[in-house]
């Protein structure tokens, strides 16, 4: 099967602006089905968003992610926070080098995050870290997953200024690793 490249649907496109306002052009964006790295050399069960487009493996693809279940509405809000941030002038794709170079990517390390420690600024967090936070934000507020609910007191201190000015640059990732 070739490569599939669209536009958001109207679905998506309500979902982004649910989280992000107005902060990301979701005319620009696009949803691939197919590896961003040559060779399909990308992990069959993964996406990537090195450049504002969203690129799926043809099993995790979906023709219209707001039609998914909480598990596929997440996944894809985690990486519409990519998007969010290349639109914001980070560079996903160096930034994603070097957590895997670093082994940010084994056993997931570079996405976990501790909802204990409170007083971290957004800013202070790797960019898969912002990602999943976001995701489990959209997850406990839209989507009502009881095991997000638990964290939202922590979710909203870490986001309350992502949430107030989701347009603020000052918000992408200083960190670059894992803590």
């Amino acid at each position: 099967m070739p490569d599939l490249r669209r536009p958001l649907t109207a679905g998506e496109t309500a979902m982004v602006r649910s989280v992000f306002q107005g902060a990301i052009d979701t005319t620009r964006v696009r949803v691939v089905r197919g590896s961003f790295l040559p060779f399909n050399l990308q992990d069959q069960n993964t996406a990537m968003t090195p450049r504002g487009s969203l690129y799926f493996m043809p099993a995790q693809y979906r023709i219209d992610f707001s039609r998914e279940d909480a598990g596929g509405k997440l996944f894809f809000i985690h990486e519409m926070v990519h998007v969010w941030q290349w639109q914001l002038g980070y560079n996903c794709i160096w930034h994603g080098l070097l957590l895997a170079l670093f082994g940010g990517y084994f056993r997931q390390r570079a996405y976990r995050y501790d909802s204990s420690v409170t007083g971290t600024p957004f800013a202070g967090y790797n960019m898969e870290q912002q990602a999943e936070l976001v995701s489990h934000y959209f997850g406990a507020t839209q989507l009502g997953l009881a095991s997000m609910t638990a964290r939202l007191p922590f979710l909203r201190q870490v986001l309350a200024g992502f949430l107030q000015s989701p347009g603020n640059a000052d918000l992408l990732p200083r960190r670059w690793f894992t803590r």
